[in-house]
């Protein structure tokens, strides 16, 4: 059985966005997602890659939009 180490990462940034860049250079660096995004107002973002990647990625879909995803799981 193998144990699991938890990590977390606290990021200050300007925007949402910048967060979001920085998990995708983790994710591209190390191959991990985080579990969840801890937003200024103390709402928990489940990761939701696909929603993510269409925010910052794709530019397709607001801020507001990639958050209703996070949450409805989308």
């Amino acid at each position: 059985m193998s144990k699991k180490t938890k990590v977390i990462y606290q990021i200050e940034s300007e925007t949402l966005e910048q967060t979001v860049r920085v998990i995708f250079e983790v994710l591209g660096n190390t191959g991990m997602e985080p579990d969840s995004i801890v937003l200024h107002d103390g709402r928990v973002l489940p990761w939701n890659n696909y929603a993510a990647h269409q925010f910052v990625g794709e530019g397709r879909i607001t801020e507001s939009e990639f958050i209703e995803m996070s949450l409805s799981g989308n």
